[in-house]
């Protein structure tokens, strides 16, 4: 199983343009924070434009659902073959 996940992982860095990644990460990390401080901390009844939120959702669920639902599928199948 370990030997797999290090497989898949090293496929992945192979595969994968970090520098890309990391301007990416950049840009979402700005618009959050300022959704954050500006929509949520600054004020206590905003009000939230759905294309806002819907901006802001999907920075999360690409960034910590979709890959780990991924990862979970691949090693849940990988387990059932042997």
């Amino acid at each position: 199983m370990e030997n797999y996940l290090i497989h898949k992982f090293n496929g992945f860095m192979e595969q994968t343009n970090m520098e890309k990644i990391d301007t990416v990460w950049l840009i979402q990390n700005w618009e959050f924070k300022y959704f954050w401080k500006n929509k949520i901390m600054d004020d206590p009844c905003p009000i939230l434009i759905n294309s806002e939120i819907d901006k802001v959702l999907l920075i999360l669920d690409k960034n910590f659902l979709i890959p780990i639902v991924g990862l979970c599928k691949e090693v849940k199948s990988h387990e059932s073959k042997n």
